[in-house]
């Protein structure tokens, strides 16, 4: 069998030294994963799939002020426009118009959606948007599809909450109906005696998406226990 010395021991444990350091010093593998950058409204209650940090870049104060005074008409009042922070980057209005058919596919009574097929109220949209487009030449129009995704309902319903939720392909027709007009959707909630609490998170996989807003209907928030409608 072969000896070793003490100076073998030695220079073999250097060596083994050498090694673990650059070991250490090997960068890891990069993930592929996206890295996650922390999001500014971290205390949001929608799950994100992939949370960016938003620019806080202000618009033009005074094009902002000068647009929401000439909403205002002859509508000014000491009140009225209120006081309010001046949107970041990305903010549809008042720097749009938006113009938005509303209402349920299931009825003909709760608005245009449920009144005409799909190429009827694509094309009906359309020369809507023209109308306003060739009206006002300073402020860009956006088609809108605005869907009643919680109706109010006269009766309890599961659950006891006097609204009916529409089912996902319904909605999904609805987000499919603004990408064919190149607009955005609005998802509107009508609560019943439920909340808004409780409503939004059953539209969270919708809300997540860019081009997807929330609609509230105040007046359908039956808080007196009253039955809607």
């Amino acid at each position: 069998m072969k000896k070793y010395t003490f100076s073998h021991l030695i220079v073999s444990g250097l060596l083994i030294c050498l090694l673990w350091i650059g070991c250490e010093n090997i960068p890891a593998a990069k993930s592929p994963e996206k890295e996650v950058v922390a999001d500014i409204n971290a205390g949001d209650t929608l799950k994100r799939s992939d949370s960016t940090f938003v620019e806080a870049v202000i618009f033009d104060e005074n094009e902002y002020k000068k647009r929401v005074m000439a909403l205002c008409h002859d509508s000014i009042t000491k009140r009225w426009p209120a006081n309010s922070v001046v949107p970041v980057k990305g903010a549809i209005l008042p720097f749009n118009r938006v113009v938005a058919y509303y209402g349920n596919f299931y009825s003909k009574n709760m608005g245009i959606l449920g009144t005409m097929s799909e190429e009827k109220l694509i094309n009906s949209l359309f020369n809507e948007v023209r109308k306003w487009e060739e009206t006002d030449k300073s402020t860009p129009v956006l088609p809108a599809i605005h869907y009643i995704a919680i109706t109010a309902q006269n009766k309890p319903g599961k659950g006891y909450n006097y609204r009916l939720r529409m089912p996902e392909k319904q909605i999904m027709k609805a987000i499919s109906l603004a990408h064919k007009v190149k607009g955005i959707t609005f998802l509107d909630i009508q609560v019943g005696h439920s909340t808004v609490q409780h409503e939004v998170p059953s539209l969270e996989q919708f809300l997540i998406k860019p081009d997807v807003h929330l609609g509230l209907d105040p007046e359908w928030s039956m808080k007196d226990g009253s039955i809607p409608g």
